[in-house]
């Protein structure tokens, strides 16, 4: 990461595309931390002054924050951190702490349930310090939703002993849809996020999709290995199967676990053996994948 230091004002105009009377009003309210002076006109800017300029443009572009309120969120953020840090030489960045705090949360409770005060509180942070680097709970979302769904299958532990490919297939589809229907709230919830921001962040949607998808290819391919499928396209079969269990939870919301695992053994049977009465007949050459 780049490091911005000893910078003119007209540099640091540059970089953070703030008008430089801009950053002198800034200056004047407080809402920067003082330059630092070289003789009787030479000002330097650095690093902090980048990174609370674009603090301020995020405030007021995305949640449209008055002035007033950036300098009240801006003023209690800085106090608590400097009475945190008071015996300390080195400034701390709690960013990471805030992701990781709410990618915990994420996962266990779901978006919905998880409030602003559960993030703060097991980051152990204030509201002051969370706003110099979110404006919300969305814009921390749309940060760290792909690193909630990575390696979804550690929240199964029951997979880690079960080496049949069927077998796992079966098991993770129960137990998602029993005790995984918040990461499919949150996985319509990123759809919706991702597609109405900029290109650079789609990537990251198409990122949980494949951490949904990676280990359903993969008991798919083991029984391609195996010998106990046909040499099949996987990744379209997995896509299918995660989209089935997708709408499948809300057709067995509050059904029993006894339903729920018959429809799951229905559902991988139909997958897998097909609907056709007749066993000879084959798939019309229309569909037939491209050479």
């Amino acid at each position: 990461m780049r490091s911005y230091e000893n910078m003119t004002i007209s540099e640091l105009s540059r970089i953070t595309d703030t008008p430089a009377s801009t950053i002198r009003f800034y200056l004047r309210e407080g809402m920067l931390p003082s330059p630092e002076h070289r003789g009787k006109t030479r000002a330097y800017y650095g690093e902090i002054h980048v990174q609370r300029l674009r603090k301020i443009r995020k405030m007021r572009d995305n949640s449209g924050f008055s002035i007033r309120e950036i300098k009240n969120r801006l003023a209690q953020a800085i106090q608590e951190d400097d009475w945190r840090n008071a015996d300390s030489s080195t400034q701390f960045d709690r960013k990471e702490d805030i992701i990781n705090a709410a990618i915990a949360l994420f996962r266990s409770r779901g978006y919905d349930r998880t409030s602003l005060d559960d993030i703060v509180e097991l980051a152990k942070i204030s509201k002051g310090s969370f706003y110099l680097h979110f404006t919300d709970k969305n814009d921390l979302f749309i940060e760290c939703a792909d690193k909630v769904f990575l390696d979804i299958d550690r929240e199964f532990d029951e997979l880690k002993n079960v080496h049949d490919f069927m077998q796992r297939l079966r098991m993770r589809a129960i137990m998602f849809i029993k005790r995984g229907s918040h990461f499919i709230a949150m996985l319509h919830l990123a759809r919706g996020t991702y597609t109405a921001i900029p290109l650079r962040h789609r990537m990251k949607l198409k990122n949980i999709m494949q951490n949904l998808i990676n280990p359903i290819i993969q008991d798919l391919d083991e029984g391609v290995r195996q010998g106990q499928l046909a040499d099949l396209d996987t990744t379209i079969l997995a896509y299918m199967m995660m989209g089935g269990v997708e709408y499948g939870i809300y057709y067995l919301e509050d059904k029993s676990d006894e339903e729920i695992e018959f429809w799951v053994d229905r559902t991988i049977s139909l997958a897998l053996t097909g609907i056709y009465t007749d066993p000879e007949k084959t798939v019309p050459s229309a569909l037939q994948a491209p050479k």
